[in-house]
């Protein structure tokens, strides 16, 4: 029996945070690369998956949401949104430290919105003191 079962939203956060990471190792990646010839930039490209979510969220009725949420963040492969910067032939270091910059902000607020929605399950399966 599962003591715990993931919520969506908690199951979101988790997706995102792994994203921001491979986001993470991509700059790294680039910036090892910043002086190798004809080495094209990767990074991520804009998510459909996580647009498909945010469409479900408006188009849909609460029953129909859950159970696709559900199926498509659990199905979601972050890896296959990695692509290579086509507009791009060189890295440029300035470019990657900004988006090093952004990306650690993105995950900071990922872990703080994990953080609290951990406070907020606690307290609604403790009860206010």
């Amino acid at each position: 029996m599962e003591i715990f079962t993931e919520t969506i939203t908690e199951a979101l956060i988790n997706k995102m945070l792994d994203r921001s990471v491979l986001e993470h190792k991509l700059i790294a990646n680039n910036v090892a690369n910043v002086n190798t010839k004809n080495y094209v930039p990767l990074t991520t490209k804009n998510s459909e998956t996580f647009e498909a979510i945010l469409a479900s969220f408006e188009e849909q009725a609460e029953e129909v949401r859950q159970s696709q949420l559900k199926s498509i963040v659990k199905d979601w492969d972050i890896t296959a949104e990695i692509a290579a910067e086509t507009n791009k032939d060189t890295v440029a270091i300035d470019d990657e430290m900004a988006k090093l910059s952004m990306n650690t902000l993105h995950y900071q607020a990922l872990l703080r919105a994990k953080s609290e929605l951990k406070d907020l399950m606690t307290v609604a399966v403790q009860g206010v003191k």
